[in-house]
């Protein structure tokens, strides 16, 4: 199949993202990798009426520490993951977990924005992003991990 026309925007910063994803609401689809995306869309499962190309943002590449816990960009790739002291240190589960993803060809391209998305459909993908120990915050922009606050 192929995919069904559709508009195609590039903002240049994270609020013109936030804003046209607002605006266009459900009709509008984050474009990161894209890996399962166009595979989706070519088979029809998915019809955005605009794809948002967050490739050219800065920062959703990073990886931080902040006072909060850690952040990991949306365009983080599994391969950036899986060689990051940080997340090896701070995040061990979810470090460990990354070699398990699909094969260092996916992982080199495949993000972890791209992971989380509802519309996920690769077969390859581990579920332990969400370990019992760690609560994750998800939105279109980044990806938060809180260690849990003993109560």
């Amino acid at each position: 199949m192929k995919a069904p026309a559709f508009d195609y925007v590039k903002p240049k910063d994270l609020p013109e993202a936030l804003r046209l994803l607002q605006q266009y609401g459900a009709g509008a689809q984050v474009l990161a990798g894209g890996q399962s995306l166009m595979a989706i869309m070519n088979l029809g499962l998915a019809m955005p009426e605009i794809l948002v190309d967050i490739t050219g943002i800065d920062g959703l590449r990073d990886i931080q520490e902040t006072a909060h816990g850690i952040r990991v960009g949306a365009l983080v790739t599994h391969a950036t993951l899986e060689s990051s002291a940080l997340i090896a240190q701070k995040v061990p589960l979810l470090w460990q977990s990354v070699p398990h993803v699909a094969h260092m060809a996916i992982r080199n391209v495949g993000t972890i924005g791209g992971s989380m998305a509802p519309q996920k459909s690769c077969s390859t993908e581990s579920r332990s992003d969400r370990p019992n120990d760690h609560t994750f915050e998800r939105n279109r922009s980044w990806l938060t991990h809180f260690p849990k606050k003993n109560a």
